[in-house]
């Protein structure tokens, strides 16, 4: 292992999870300092260090370059006031319908 070399943060928590670097060289067919030359995953790895670690690292943690998110999170918030907005423009639609039917009704 080279001395100056530091694991991706992705890689060491994958390796960390199948019980080192070797384990994880074994189960990707490569030498377990090829892990300390990775600039980034290469994309041909992510696919299968996702499975090895059951999903628990993503595509997308691995490189989200390649892999994006395709939504973004809920912003409950944003939902909320969304909802309310909705709800506060439906009560004047029925309040604006009854005063209408309330008018007729006195002509």
């Amino acid at each position: 292992m080279m001395k100056n070399a530091m694991l991706l943060p992705c890689v060491a928590r994958a390796a960390a999870m199948v019980g080192g670097v070797r384990p994880l060289g074994a189960k990707l067919g490569v030498k377990p300092t090829t892990f300390y030359h990775w600039g980034r995953v290469p994309g041909k790895r992510v696919l299968a260090i996702e499975k090895i670690t059951s999903g628990q690292i993503t595509r997308h943690d691995l490189r989200p370059d390649l892999y994006p998110l395709t939504h973004k999170p809920v912003d409950e918030q944003a939902v909320r006031r969304i909802i309310r907005e909705e709800m506060i423009d439906l009560v004047r639609q029925v309040t604006a319908g009854i005063t209408m039917e309330i008018s007729k009704g006195h002509k």
